[in-house]
């Protein structure tokens, strides 16, 4: 069961690495990304008792709000529907799989005498249950709904490729900058919200510094026809367009 719940992410990490070594562009810095950002950290906590994110309280109450609120109305019957059918079954295969586990490090962890092999089982049982919840990945998907879905907060087809248009151009930016690859790997791997926000957002008072005298503007003033300047710099917007 989990060697065929494997293939999975083992078939997309095989897919982007081919795109990243054949194909050019858009495509080359997308396939990075994806590489990078969603698939190599599944595959490193990878585990059949995985299933169990979809059935924690938080996840599961995460899910069904998006669905209710966020989802556009065109697929939001069908993705019900798909909650409903999966809930049950990532509950039954994960509880299956994580018994399993259990069972087969139990004879580890009551070894009298503790050896390698035996902590490198402890260990990596550990792994897989501290990987069961995503938190990074719920993070980066409620940030990108944050900045790409605009308003209303649903994801639209032209909201999604300006998202995958970003995306890849942070990957070939990132390159490009840094042309020591495994300097340009560590960074892209350790690509973060925290990055994000330096990237999208400076102190005030920074940009007040640098900007010329004539778009500066006092922090509790008023502008030239009378109204009250709360603090804004004209000369800075963090748009996406």
């Amino acid at each position: 069961m989990e060697l065929c719940i494997l293939i999975l992410p083992l078939s997309f990490a095989i897919k982007h690495t081919l795109f990243i070594l054949c194909k050019k562009g858009f495509a080359k810095c997308q396939a990075t990304a994806h590489l990078a950002w969603f698939t190599l950290p599944d595959l490193s906590c990878f585990s059949a008792i995985k299933v169990l994110q979809f059935v924690t309280p938080q996840q599961l109450m995460y899910d069904l709000n998006y669905i209710i609120w966020y989802e556009p109305k065109v697929t939001q019957k069908l993705k019900l529907i798909m909650f409903a059918v999966r809930t049950p079954l990532a509950w039954m295969i994960g509880l299956d799989s994580f018994l399993i586990k259990v069972r087969l490090a139990k004879d580890m962890i009551e070894d009298k005498q503790c050896t390698m092999k035996d902590m490198m089982g402890v260990i990596i049982l550990l792994n897989q249950i501290l990987g069961v919840v995503p938190i990074a990945k719920t993070i980066r998907n409620r940030l990108y709904r944050f900045v790409f879905a605009g308003e209303d907060g649903m994801m639209t087809e032209k909201e999604s490729i300006r998202q995958d248009v970003w995306e890849a151009k942070i990957a070939e930016r990132i390159f490009r900058e840094y042309t020591y690859w495994p300097q340009a790997c560590a960074l892209l791997l350790s690509w973060c919200d925290d990055d994000f926000q330096m990237m999208c957002l400076n102190d005030e008072e920074d940009q007040e510094d640098q900007a010329p005298k004539h778009f500066q503007s006092p922090r509790h003033g008023k502008d030239d026809d009378g109204s009250e300047e709360f603090g804004r710099n004209r000369n800075c917007k963090c748009e996406v367009q």
